[in-house]
């Protein structure tokens, strides 16, 4: 068996985390705060800048003028992060509902179209990911109740892509998108590249692959923000190349969260792009002024914060 660590109350951790070095001056105020969040996402979530790299010992020790509101604030940092990025990623992800909904059914008019397997790609290699999209789009038809889903299938014996997307998830829309048949996946791209010229008057090729990329980037992101976890070190997978051309941004390539940030612009109308870059600002300066054992350039290049983009394009 292995040893699982005993429970040990508020105090008992505060007290061991007093004798790791880490200053705590108002122990019922820190009380409070780990009361609220879950000590294991604070703490060693968010304790690795904080912490003295000289120590050799198998236990933590912080730096000499750590200080429990720090990590809090580091903590309340990323959280901000993530309540700004998601309704960002939601954008995304409506655009890409609607348009492969809409391209799908201009492909395939026929009822349930999207539950025939012919009506998919010829890639052979792709047959089991078709058969497994199928498969859960008939499922999440079998799961609705009293939605809008129902209504269709009750008085029209069908429910359309259009209808049904709404109820996906960002997964589900990113694995449909990788089956489309090649016309599908190349009109749904080609809506990408005449969503950004109509806003921001430039030419873009997004490719239906350089799309794969941007889908499976923001649907780990999604669910990063969605699911409250730490985000501002988060390093994106996604292939660069394309990306850094399209976009004539080379910092691309550290596929820091800001690279996320750059990438969403391809999506996101001008407007509401503009008021995301600000938001972002304003949060980013706002904790300007609450570190001490860490410099904010620190927290800022983790990011891959980016003052010059946002003050272009906000």
């Amino acid at each position: 068996m292995t040893n699982e660590k005993p429970f040990k109350t508020t105090n008992q951790m505060l007290k061991k985390l007093r004798g790791r070095n880490l200053v705590i001056k108002d122990g019922s105020k820190a009380k409070r705060f780990l009361e609220r969040e879950n000590y294991y996402c604070v703490i060693n979530g968010y304790k690795e800048l904080f912490l003295d790299k000289t120590n050799k010992s198998n236990d933590d020790k912080y730096k000499d003028d750590a200080n429990i509101f720090e990590i809090f604030e580091l903590f309340n940092l990323d959280r901000d992060l993530r309540n700004i990025l998601l309704p960002e990623l939601i954008r995304f992800e409506s655009f890409m509902k609607t348009a492969i909904a809409y391209y799908f059914h201009q492909s395939f008019p026929e009822k349930n179209s999207y539950l025939a397997f012919e009506n998919y790609t010829s890639d052979t290699t792709k047959t089991k990911d078709i058969l497994l999209t199928i498969a859960t789009l008939s499922n999440k038809i079998s799961k609705q109740k009293n939605n809008a889903v129902t209504y269709y299938i009750e008085k029209y014996q069908h429910c359309p892509l259009w209808v049904l997307s709404n109820y996906l998830t960002f997964g589900n829309i990113s694995k449909l998108y990788k089956v489309c048949n090649a016309t599908v996946r190349l009109n749904v791209a080609k809506e990408a590249s005449k969503h950004y010229y109509n806003n921001y008057k430039g030419k873009v090729h997004i490719s239906p692959e350089m799309l794969d990329e941007c889908l499976g980037m923001a649907v780990m992101l999604r669910n990063v923000c969605a699911h409250d976890e730490r985000l501002y070190n988060y390093r994106c997978k996604f292939k660069e190349r394309a990306l850094v051309k399209t976009l004539s941004y080379p910092k691309l390539k550290n596929k820091s969260v800001f690279s996320a940030v750059v990438i969403l612009k391809l999506f996101i109308p001008k407007n509401d792009y503009r008021r995301f870059m600000r938001k972002l600002e304003k949060c980013v300066n706002k904790y300007n002024g609450s570190f001490n054992a860490v410099n904010i350039k620190e927290i800022k290049d983790i990011m891959g914060y980016d003052a010059s983009w946002i003050l272009n394009n906000k």
